[in-house]
């Protein structure tokens, strides 16, 4: 369970500022002075939709590890032999 609570460490960082990111996507995006040059708009939109995606895919991941570590735990407790020692 070590390197599942260290992976999720990481992907929680990893999450954080791509959250902060997006976010500031998103003000930008807002500004409706955004939208007088639309070469730079539209290449604001594909970075913001790029960020969207690889935050979609970080929850994704954090779900799965989540679960993965929730399970690992179980086990652990009802054994009472960590997993990655057996």
């Amino acid at each position: 369970t070590r390197e599942l609570r260290a992976e999720l460490a990481t992907l929680e960082m990893q999450v954080a500022t791509t959250d902060a990111e997006l976010a500031g996507l998103s003000e930008r995006l807002a500004d409706p002075a955004t939208y007088a040059d639309h070469a730079a708009f539209r290449e604001l939109i594909d970075h913001h939709n790029a960020v969207r995606d690889r935050a979609d895919a970080l929850a994704a991941r954090w779900a799965t590890l989540a679960t993965d570590l929730e399970r690992a735990d179980a086990e652990e407790a009802t054994v009472g032999v960590p997993a990655t020692k057996r």
